[in-house]
C-alpha cells in the first residue's frame, strides 16, 4: 500500500498493489479506504473484496508493506506499534472480536475468528 502526500497538511491520497503470487490462498481483488483522502489521526474504513481459494487456519502470516512518495522517491514506512510495514506472525492473535461476531460481519458471511472456511 502506497501513500502520496496531499496539498492539505495531514491529508494522504491512497494506492494499494496485490503482491502476492497465483498461488496464495488468498486473492484481494479491490481495497478501497475511506475517507479519501485519509486525515491522520483520524478514522478509516476499510473494504474488500477478497477470493478466499481454500481454508486457512492459525498460523497466518501476514506482511503488509507502507510507503510514502517523497522528493527522494518511495519510501518504506517502519513497523511501529504494530502500524506501518509490518510482519504479522499470525493475524488470528490479533481479532479484536470475541463470540459473538459483529452483525455486520454475520450478515455478509465474513468470519471473525479463525480458522477462516471458504
Amino acid at each position: 500500500m502506497g501513500f502520496t502526500k496531499q496539498n492539505a497538511r495531514n491529508k494522504l491520497r491512497i494506492a494499494w498493489s496485490n503482491c502476492g503470487t497465483d498461488s496464495d490462498p488468498v486473492k484481494i481483488n479491490d481495497l478501497t479506504i475511506t475517507p479519501e483522502p485519509l486525515s491522520v489521526p483520524g478514522l478509516l474504513t476499510l473494504t474488500a473484496d477478497v477470493d478466499l481459494k481454500s481454508n486457512i487456519t492459525s498460523p497466518i502470516k501476514v506482511s503488509v508493506i507502507v510507503k510514502k512518495k517523497s522528493f527522494f522517491g518511495w519510501v518504506e514506512i517502519p513497523c511501529l506499534d504494530n502500524i506501518g510495514s509490518c510482519t504479522y506472525e499470525d493475524v488470528c492473535t490479533l481479532t479484536p472480536f470475541k463470540e459473538p461476531c459483529p452483525p455486520i460481519f454475520s450478515k455478509h458471511n465474513v468470519p471473525c475468528t479463525c480458522p477462516i472456511t471458504q
